[in-house]
């Protein structure tokens, strides 16, 4: 058995806003998603509108991206009392589209890092299987990440 071996790994990431703006911008949305190997999918918690276009939003990302793994940000999870999505309803969705579930606020910061850390072990996990023959690419996604990169188990 051989001992863990640390291995660090520097990520610049180029973050993108803008895949909720549909009107106008399917065409923005080929040239950013280009070469995209994660993503943080975003809903708000309090906005059913939000969640029920969740569906169209993936379908578009994937049809661009092919399947990578990714994210489900709830945001807004400090608005309790005001949630308009139960949360076994996306469990249920992050699970059926093999994402990582995370609630999330921005008014906060609930979880936010949190959720580009999850983003790094994905993309990590790919860096690691090429060069340091470690935890294969999660391409696909939705479970957690193999590797406890960045303090995480």
């Amino acid at each position: 058995e051989y001992p863990e071996k640390e291995t660090k790994i520097n990520l610049q990431l180029a973050i993108w806003d803008i895949l909720g703006q549909k009107e106008g911008f399917s065409r923005a949305h080929q040239v950013y998603f280009k070469g995209a190997e994660s993503f943080i999918l975003v809903f708000d918690r309090t906005n059913r509108g939000s969640f029920d276009h969740l569906p169209d939003w993936l379908d578009s990302l994937r049809e661009l991206c092919g399947p990578i793994p990714g994210v489900l940000a709830a945001n807004k999870s400090d608005l309790e009392g005001q949630f308009k999505v139960s949360d076994e309803e996306q469990d249920a969705w992050a699970s059926a589209n093999q994402l990582t579930f995370m609630p999330t606020s921005a008014k906060t910061g609930y979880n936010v890092e949190e959720s580009f850390r999850v983003v790094g072990d994905f993309l990590c996990q790919g860096i690691l299987a090429k060069y340091a023959g470690g935890g294969g690419p999660s391409r696909g996604g939705g479970a957690e990440p193999k590797r406890g990169l960045f303090g995480r188990k």
